[in-house]
């Protein structure tokens, strides 16, 4: 018994360390947290998801429209997002008409050069 009491102690004072060890660790993150910034970063992003799920759909789409310039798919699903540092730049949107005007059709489908498809003078 003397022996399982041994191997008892020598975890115990390796789970003691391990504790010691991760206390000083969460105190350094803490403190580099705050001297880096990121603790007000992290504040700040959560009251923007908060603000961000009160939008409509619509607007999500244009702020992401905004924001959002290439979503690239990785491997395993992994989504690798190319963001707008100047979101003035933005996207531009194609409407019906500036389709049409490219196309040649009314609906923006493509003409076969008939009499009928050709705009009036």
């Amino acid at each position: 018994m003397d022996w399982l009491k041994n191997e008892v102690e020598k975890i115990t004072q390796k789970k003691v360390k391990k504790e010691q060890e991760l206390a000083i660790l969460n105190v350094a993150q803490a403190d580099l947290l705050k001297k880096s910034g990121l603790e007000n970063l992290q504040k700040t992003a959560l009251e923007f998801i908060a603000r961000f799920e009160e939008l409509s759909g619509v607007e999500k789409r244009e702020f992401i429209a905004r924001m959002i310039h290439k979503i690239v798919i990785k491997q395993n699903n992994k989504l690798e997002l190319h963001v707008l540092w100047d979101p003035k730049q933005g996207v531009t949107w194609t409407t019906k008409s500036s389709v049409s005007d490219l196309n040649g059709g009314v609906d923006g489908t493509r003409t076969r050069g008939f009499r009928r498809d050709r705009p009036a003078l």
